[in-house]
């Protein structure tokens, strides 16, 4: 059932540069990820996710467990109309990269883009569990605006969209 609220918050929109990470679609309190090690999948966290599209993620971790560079694996696990725990997590175990850790006072931003390419046959699997990722944010948009006014405290300087200069 589509959420018809209509919670109204004014976040500043980001401007379009070439070298940000653009996850469109904020993602507070409607997913959540757990963070693994790349080869023994250790779970090194689980957390907020502030904003997400199919090409990336940014969390929002307790304290600096990973680095710019460094490959790790991530699940996604939604908040809102869930029918059965089993179908949980939407998204398990995708490789990414982390391109920026940003100190945000009482944790670090972290962004990190979404590999498919690791595997043909994960490829298109991953990208269409991303695509209702997104087709999910998309329909509790306003829930999570409203959870960023009201509910969560956004990273200072955070613009909607999650743009992020990349780590060099």
């Amino acid at each position: 059932m589509e959420n018809t609220s209509s919670a109204q918050v004014s976040l500043p929109q980001a401007s379009h540069d070439t070298d940000v990470v653009n996850y469109r679609y904020l993602a507070l309190g409607l997913l959540s990820a757990r963070v693994y090690t790349e080869e023994s999948l250790e779970l090194i966290e689980e957390c907020v996710v502030l904003d997400f599209d199919r090409d990336g993620v940014a969390l929002i971790l307790s304290g600096d467990q990973v680095k710019p560079d460094e490959n790790v694996r991530l699940s996604l696990v939604r908040k809102l109309e869930v029918r059965n725990p089993r179908d949980e997590p939407v998204i398990s175990f995708v490789p990414g990269n982390v391109r920026y850790v940003n100190d945000i006072g009482d944790g670090v931003r972290v962004g990190i883009r979404l590999d498919y390419s690791l595997s043909q046959e994960l490829d298109g699997a991953f990208r269409h569990r991303a695509i209702e990722v997104e087709n999910y944010l998309e329909r509790h948009h306003a829930d999570a605006a409203r959870m960023a006014s009201s509910v969560y405290r956004i990273p200072e300087g955070y613009e909607i969209g999650g743009r992020m200069k990349y780590a060099s």
